[in-house]
């Protein structure tokens, strides 16, 4: 209690070699505590991570040998798998599941159990009780997962080691810290001895015995310590001695600060120059940067803009600088514009999407970053990133449209096959009535208005198709010239006698790869369109060129795309459209006309096909000045074949007697198709579905001429019926047909096995040429690619 006591009593002055020792056994102390407690830790976390590692190889190895037995359901070879891994001493259980949570193989399951394997939240863990690593490992057979593998190695072994371990080097750290002890204790004594000696020398010349020196034992510190000393106690003897040692000392003084002054001067020349390098280096940063840099002053005029805005705005710094940066902006954006300026103004960095107009009168949509510039702790200007966007905004409304196309064209699927059926029954047993009536009958006039509104439905269900891009088309090369020329006349009659329409078309038209009859659709909605712009008449110019599209033109034109194309314009004198009109003018539904006056499908057909067709469209106008509708088609090097169709009467498509198996599980379309082909010479057998159709060929032993069958049966694909009887007769023709104009009516596979295909709704003398073609060319499955009808 007196030592504790003494070491805390202001009055106790601890000596050099007291120091020295606490200093020393804190230290030593200190490192022997760290080795204590680091050491054991770190090798438990290594040695931990050592079997993690080896029970996650193992698990891994195990199932991927078990994954082709677990897929296969091969128990044998599980079994096999298990058994070797019995083998390892330190696998506690082993236990194998697979996707439905079905225990397939295990080895020793009740351990497994009581070691929680399974745990929702993390099944890689360490049991409570520390003595077992619970891991589980998916099985997958080519990627696809068949199982769970969790497995359980025990961790014994690892915990009596780490205790070894912790013990060894607890005995090394105590002997750490008494040797430390011990060399510290006669360290300090051998460094304090000469000091202790040399501060009783120095109280004896206190006391004024001059004649005292400090005895000089060693060539260290402490001996240069001791002579300095003796050196001080001669010097007092002479006082000009002591003067001069001052003014030498006051000179090497004055030599160092000199010294000083002079590096502090090459350091400020050197710091200058760093300066300018790094203003140099900064300044070509920022006008080789790829964004536009622009800086304004409080009342917002240019001082600075870099070479990277003078590319892209066209405009030139000298042109610009002290003039307002609102003279770029669009004038609908001005306003933001200006609030975003005034509170960058009031320190408030920000971000907002802006249109400038270039030089050449192009727009460009900027992303800009703004922030203050203060000097002396105020706003003096502000700072402008600017990014180009405008391809990007291009992009994401291209994007928008896809799928707002996308949308609109799963409804439509979906509702062409019911009302294609309803239609094909509607139209069909009026066909067959007219054929026995007389054209002076009552019910005659009539019926003809039912089958031209049965026609204009069919008519629509087509074009929402169309619209929304889910109708099969057959490209072909074709030659816009001559579409337009054998279009003419039924233009001529569409338009009406207030109306002209001239035509302009290109000598050497390139070729397109393009359907036919949907660009006849396309052209035929299109002068209609311009029709109906002109109620007090006009002009309608049809106009063919080709043309080469550049990058430039591009990013004007956010659909456009380099390379040789084909422009179709039409043009009309009209009352024109406002823009926010232009910008809707491709919506599904949408319409300027009175109610009744259109359905606002016309030009989104046109739309739906001209995608279709890997095009764009380019629409210019504005009101009191006429429209005019550019569409552009990829041109090809083909040439466009020459082909003509001879018309056909209904006696030449009567049958004399040929047996068809009609499979249709619509009851409306069947009856009618039954009895129109029963009344034109034809032998029908009927099936409502594939195995009735399978056992009426079965009966008659296969001996038809046609299978004619719906592509979507109730319990089965038509393409599908259809290969299981051209494996019993191979020499039967096929014709299909279906109300579905997507995915759903099987087109790819019609298409890779060629089978005549007929499009719902069909009329009775569709269907008559439909089955007399196939009968007489034979095609059996091996038609040409314009055989569909």
């Amino acid at each position: 209690m007196a030592l504790i006591s003494k070491l805390f009593s202001k009055d106790w002055k601890p000596t050099i070699r007291t120091k020295l020792t606490a200093i020393f056994t804190l230290l030593i102390g200190v490192i022997s505590v760290f080795i204590f407690t680091f050491f054991p830790a770190r090798l438990e976390n290594q040695a931990t991570e050592a079997v993690i590692a080896k029970a996650q190889t193992i698990a891994e190895m195990m199932a991927y040998s078990i994954s082709p037995a677990l897929f296969f359901e091969d128990s044998e070879n599980i079994e096999n798998v298990f058994k070797s891994a019995k083998q390892n001493k330190d696998l506690v259980y082993i236990v194998l599941v697979d996707n439905s949570g079905k225990t397939v193989a295990a080895f020793n399951k009740d351990q497994a159990e009581q070691a929680n394997f399974v745990r929702a939240e993390n099944n890689n863990h360490i049991s409570e009780d520390g003595m077992i690593y619970n891991t589980m490992t998916p099985v997958l057979h080519n990627n696809y997962k068949v199982g769970e593998l969790y497995l359980g190695l025990s961790l014994k072994k690892l915990r009596a080691e780490i205790r070894k371990s912790r013990t060894t080097i607890a005995f090394v750290s105590l002997i750490i810290f008494v040797f430390g002890m011990i060399s510290v204790f006669g360290i300090g004594t051998v460094i304090t001895r000469p000091l202790s000696q040399m501060a009783k020398t120095v109280e004896r010349i206190s006391r004024g015995d001059l004649t005292q020196r400090a005895v000089v034992c060693s060539r260290d510190e402490v001996g240069q310590l001791a002579t300095s000393f003796n050196r001080m106690v001669d010097h007092l003897e002479s006082t000009y001695c002591e003067l001069e040692n001052v003014n030498r000392s006051l000179e090497k003084r004055v030599k160092d600060r000199t010294k000083e002054l002079r590096q502090e001067i090459n350091e400020r020349r050197r710091a200058e120059e760093a300066l300018r390098a790094s203003e140099q280096k900064y300044r070509t940063m920022i006008e080789q940067s790829n964004d536009m840099i622009w800086t304004l002053d409080t009342e917002g005029n240019f001082t600075y803009f870099n070479k990277r805005t003078e590319e892209f705005s066209g405009h030139r710094f000298e042109d610009w600088q002290g003039k307002p940066f609102a003279a770029f902006i669009v004038e609908k954006d001005l306003s933001l514009a200006m609030e975003v300026f005034q509170k960058t103004l009031n320190g408030e960095p920000q971000h907002y999407e802006v249109r400038i107009k270039k030089l050449d009168g192009d727009i460009l949509i900027l992303s800009v970053n703004t922030a203050p510039i203060f000097k002396a702790g105020a706003v003096v200007g502000t700072v402008n990133f600017g990014r180009d966007i405008t391809e990007r905004k291009q992009l994401e409304e291209q994007l928008r449209q896809s799928q707002k196309m996308e949308a609109i064209g799963r409804l439509a699927g979906g509702v062409a096959h019911d009302f294609n059926n309803i239609l094909t029954g509607i139209q069909g047993y009026v066909d067959l009535i007219l054929m026995e009536l007389q054209e002076d009958d009552s019910l005659y006039r009539d019926l003809k208005e039912i089958q031209r509104n049965a026609a204009r439905a069919a008519n629509l269900t087509r074009q929402l198709l169309l619209f929304s891009r889910r109708q099969p088309i057959e490209m072909t090369p074709l030659n816009l010239n001559s579409t337009i020329e054998d279009m003419m006349k039924m233009l001529n009659r569409l338009i009406g006698e207030d109306i002209s329409i001239t035509t302009e078309l290109t000598e050497d038209l390139w070729t397109v790869n393009a359907d036919p009859g949907t660009i006849e659709q396309v052209l035929m909605n299109l002068v209609v369109n311009a029709r109906d712009a002109m109620p007090e008449g006009g002009k309608i110019t049809i106009k063919t060129e080709n043309v080469h599209i550049d990058k430039k033109y591009c990013r004007i034109h956010r659909y456009a795309r380099p390379g040789k194309f084909v422009c179709l314009s039409v043009q009309d004198t009209g009352i024109g459209m406002e823009e926010v009109v232009i910008n809707q003018v491709f919506e599904p539904f949408f319409s300027t006309k009175k109610p009744g006056k259109g359905t606002g499908l016309g030009l989104s057909v046109v739309y739906g096909i001209v995608k279709k067709h890997e095009g764009w469209i380019d629409v210019k106008s504005s009101p009191g000045k006429g429209a005019i509708f550019k569409i552009y088609l990829p041109a090809i090097s083909t040439k466009p074949d020459e082909k003509q169709e001879a018309s056909v009467s209904l006696l030449a498509v009567r049958g004399s007697g040929e047996r068809i198996l009609l499979v249709e599980d619509d009851e409306v379309v069947r009856r009618f198709t039954a009895k129109g082909l029963s009344e034109n010479g034809y032998r029908v057998f009927v099936a409502a579905n594939v195995q009735e159709a399978l056992d009426i060929f079965h009966k008659h032993e296969g001996d038809f001429d046609l299978i004619f069958s719906d592509v979507v049966l109730s319990d089965e694909r038509g393409p599908k019926l259809v290969e299981q009887l051209l494996k019993l007769n191979p020499e039967i023709n096929i014709l299909l047909a279906s109300g579905y104009s997507d995915e759903k009516s099987d087109w790819s596979v019609i298409k890779k096995r060629k089978y005549p295909y007929l499009q719902k709704p069909y009329s009775l003398f569709e269907l008559l040429k439909c089955v007399s073609d196939v009968l007489k060319k034979n095609y059996c499955g091996k038609k040409d690619e314009n055989s569909l009808y």
